[in-house]
């Protein structure tokens, strides 16, 4: 008897384990939507509201700051766009980038010219494709995100575990995935941790945290308002006629501050 009942005592603790330890099946549905290049998330943290679309090979990102004074530090161009309505900021097509300085301006950039050492710093190049790129909290299930300058330090994240998490006094369902942190001389520095919480199935919030020494250091946190396979009307939208403009790359334009125009867009 004794030994039927330890082995019903493991038996439970096994179901239990078994239990915790299988990722939300949301999570699967998450990846397979992000690899289809076809997606829409909206998505908030500390200091802006975030927009991302991709459908056909475009990506487009919309923005509004929480925080006005961290405007020109995010966008260098100086558009001061808040409040609900999320206007185009930057755009991925065709092999060009484009960056709209105000609702019916912007300019534009190809691929290879992107690495130009006379591109004028002025203009925030070197800030679009991070901009582009989903926050690290999401690119857990889309670690390929060809937008992500990811550290070669940092290992994908793998799943550790699922539990029951409280935040603000609610409980939620929480997955966790553990990325190694690797010093120069290849052993483990640290570890960079994702706790993604989900609501009815449905995952509504994402932190990174650094687990060092035994300490734990948040790094950021992201509100998840949308994430789905379906584009909804008006994702792509920009205002008609938008005049772009070649990005300053040095010339005699670049330095009378009188850009070129190179064409105009209307519908996405």
């Amino acid at each position: 008897m004794r030994w039927k009942s330890v082995f019903a005592v493991l038996l439970a603790w096994s179901a239990v384990m078994g239990n915790a330890s299988a990722e939300q099946p949301a999570a699967e549905e998450y990846r397979q939507i992000f690899r289809s290049g076809t997606f829409y998330v909206e998505y908030k943290d500390a200091y802006t509201s975030r927009i991302l679309a991709e459908t056909e090979g475009k990506r487009m990102e919309r923005t509004s700051y929480n925080d006005m004074a961290w405007v020109l530090a995010f966008n260098p161009l100086g558009s001061l766009f808040g409040g609900e309505d999320k206007f185009p900021e930057v755009l991925h097509r065709n092999g060009k980038y484009y960056q709209f300085v105000e609702d019916n301006e912007a300019m534009v950039i190809s691929e290879d010219q992107m690495a130009a050492e006379n591109l004028n710093p002025r203009q925030g190049w070197n800030t679009v494709r991070k901009k582009l790129a989903l926050p690290t909290e999401l690119a857990v299930f889309y670690w390929e995100d060809p937008y992500q300058d990811k550290s070669v330090a940092i290992a994908v994240p793998q799943f550790a575990a699922s539990m029951k998490k409280a935040l603000e006094g609610k409980e939620y369902e929480c997955d966790r995935y553990v990325s190694a942190v690797r010093s120069i001389n290849g052993g483990e520095e640290a570890q960079l941790v994702y706790d993604m919480f989900y609501d009815n199935g449905n995952l509504v919030e994402a932190h990174s945290i650094i687990l060092q020494g035994g300490q734990e250091y948040p790094v950021n946190e992201v509100k998840i308002r949308k994430l789905t396979a379906e584009i909804p009307k008006g994702a792509f939208k920009i205002s008609k006629k938008t005049k772009v403009y070649a990005a300053g790359i040095g010339d005699m334009n670049d330095l009378l501050e009188n850009p070129t125009q190179v064409e105009t867009m209307g519908e996405i």
